[in-house]
């Protein structure tokens, strides 16, 4: 763990089957539009930190937008319900 709670890296999840071809956006947007009566909480954790780039994960569904490497207390944030996207990223 580096200082201020920031990792090298983060494992990935394993690729669902059902995900082929799509990335996160397309995923968060399929997800948004299913009648589950739920919101779950989606965070975009990405190496691509430009303002278009945040833009566009956000218009996709995702509750914030994160830059690798996640540092702890921004994650933290980012988990709790009611709360922005986090300006730093």
């Amino acid at each position: 763990m580096e200082p201020g709670g920031c990792r090298r890296s983060i494992p990935r999840p394993p690729r669902l089957p059902a995900t082929r071809g799509m990335d996160g956006n397309a995923l968060a947007s399929e997800l948004r539009a299913l009648p589950s009566g739920r919101r779950p909480r989606m965070i975009a954790v990405t190496g691509f930190g430009q303002q278009e780039d945040r833009q566009r994960s956000l218009a996709a569904g995702f509750d914030d937008h994160l830059i690798k490497p996640v540092c702890l207390t921004p994650l933290l944030k980012s988990l709790v319900p009611g709360t922005g996207p986090n300006a730093s990223g």
